[in-house]
């Protein structure tokens, strides 16, 4: 149940195209570090993916601010927004 064990369950669910988990987990994982930029940064592409893309820019935009290399460690897992 810790922020670092749902974020990575979450991205599993994310690459796997289970969106709505991965935005589940990425939330519980928020709710206990709300500063994860990767869980920010997957929600965002969980988000946009399901359709919610202002939100899900809006997670990106955050992600980004917080850790300007997020995009390119999760580009090193194949998910891109």
């Amino acid at each position: 149940g810790n922020a670092v064990t749902l974020d990575t369950r979450a991205l599993v669910a994310l690459r796997m195209g289970r969106y709505h988990e991965a935005i589940t987990d990425y939330e519980l994982a928020l709710q206990r570090s709300p500063n994860l930029a990767s869980a920010l940064f997957g929600r965002g592409i969980a988000q946009i993916r399901t359709g919610n893309v202002e939100s899900g820019r809006a997670d990106i935009a955050a992600a980004e601010r917080a850790r300007p290399d997020v995009a390119a460690r999760f580009a090193r897992f194949g998910v891109t927004p």
